[in-house]
């Protein structure tokens, strides 16, 4: 890509009035005026063509691992190679994606010699998640006299990719990861996974004898149990087309995967596994529960660059898919919306197999006006009733879902991941799974 210079500019329009002015005047003179044009035609396109052979030997490469977090600034450095001999001004550019923010795509080189490599730092702010590929990088240097500005795409092949920021969520990270001073939960019972066999004491009750062994030693015998530990936590996400309803700057898909990957931290702070399962008309994606930070990071690279696709959700299929690859109970944080009719049919037939295995909890962003009637003082009549309507009908969708085992609760955006956090507490804390 070649573009005149404003150099190039000033040269033509200096040139052009004195030699319009005198062939106009002295006709005889026209040859040379003719002749002067071509020489100076002759000149732009030798320093045109000079100056595209100053790109001849220039390349680009990054060491970056191209990862971001999402809304988070963040640096992106790319290395030029030119040859050593070189020398001038010009630019270098990114053609970055719309979803980026970035003071300058531009920026200036002052290219010396005897310098053969230059790091260039981009500081730019993501908005979206997902993978966004940057094949080249833009560079422009100007032509030995100056009059054009010589381009190229210099081969890149850098991915960068933006995963969800869970850092957003600060203080009940702190939290999780027992920074605050957070006291230990006291359980409730006595658990219920079996430990170990010892003699009778008193106050064991008769519901603790292991009355096979205490026939084999003729002595009694009583079962002790413990907590259950390393139990299964599953964060199943809708990627639906209803997820991508905006709550302020975040869609709800956004809002889910954060929580999803603090949900991850608690487990492993917790001594449970943890998986994640995506899934719209069907699941997509299905990571089986296990803990450790590989799998921890196979987690949040599974779903960083899911999208809400065009499909409604199937429950059904949801919990088909559960009761053969999900063998043992385990607790599920089913994130998802309800508040359309369909989804909530849907759910609600398949609320019995979800429930007869598996300890389900199923949590949905609060969609704005939808409340109790007239729970703001200013609100409109009209507007009030239909959300009153379509909050009547989530509560008695909760209630029957209550009968088959399932727990439903209806949270606002800014209370989600305390939410969330809070009921695994209790699950634990009471030994529900």
């Amino acid at each position: 890509m070649i573009r005149p210079a404003p150099a190039l500019v000033w040269l033509v329009g200096l040139c052009s009035a004195p030699l319009g002015i005198g062939a106009a005047v002295w006709p005889e003179l026209l040859p040379l005026v003719a002749l002067a044009v071509f020489l100076l035609a002759v000149v732009c396109a030798v320093d045109a063509w000079f100056g595209r052979g100053r790109l001849e030997g220039m390349s680009a490469f990054s060491d970056d691992d191209g990862q971001m977090a999402q809304a988070r600034e963040a640096g992106l450095t790319v290395h030029l190679r030119k040859p050593v001999a070189l020398a001038g001004k010009g630019f270098a550019g990114l053609a970055l994606p719309p979803s980026f923010e970035c003071a300058a795509e531009e920026i200036g080189l002052a290219l010396a010699a005897g310098e053969a490599e230059y790091a260039l730092t981009w500081r730019m702010t993501p908005r979206e998640r997902g993978r966004y590929p940057l094949e080249k990088l833009y560079v422009s240097v100007r032509s030995p006299l100056g009059l054009w500005e010589c381009g190229r795409g210099l081969a890149l092949g850098l991915e960068v990719k933006v995963f969800p920021d869970a850092g957003k969520y600060g203080s009940l990270l702190a939290r999780v990861r027992g920074q605050m001073g957070a006291r230990l939960m006291r359980q409730v019972g006595k658990g219920r996974e079996f430990e170990k066999l010892r003699e009778y004491a008193a106050g064991d009750g008769y519901d603790e004898i292991h009355w096979k062994a205490t026939a084999r030693r003729r002595v009694p015998i009583t079962k002790v149990f413990q907590t259950e530990r390393m139990q299964e936590i599953y964060a199943v996400v809708d990627v639906s087309r209803l997820m991508a309803r905006r709550f302020g700057d975040n869609s709800a898909l956004d809002e889910y995967l954060r929580v999803a990957l603090l949900l991850g931290t608690a487990a492993e702070q917790r001594g449970d596994r943890f998986g994640v399962i995506l899934f719209h008309r069907e699941v997509s994606r299905f990571l089986r529960a296990r803990n450790g930070k590989a799998h921890y990071a196979a987690c949040r690279q599974a779903m960083f660059d899911a999208q809400p696709e065009p499909v409604p959700a199937d429950f059904f299929e949801l919990a088909a898919f559960l009761r053969t690859r999900v063998p043992k109970r385990s607790l599920l944080f089913l994130l998802t919306a309800l508040d359309e009719p369909s989804a909530a049919l849907s759910l609600d037939k398949a609320a019995t197999l979800l429930g007869q295995r598996h300890l389900p909890y199923v949590v949905m962003l609060q969609p704005g006006g939808v409340a109790p009637v007239l729970a703001s003082e200013d609100a409109d009549l009209y507007a009030g009733l239909a959300g009153h309507l379509q909050w009547r009908a989530l509560r008695e969708l909760e209630m029957s879902l209550r009968t088959h085992g399932v727990r439903f609760h209806m949270v606002e955006p800014g209370a989600l991941a305390a939410k969330v956090l809070s009921l695994y507490d209790e699950v634990k804390q009471r030994q529900l799974l």
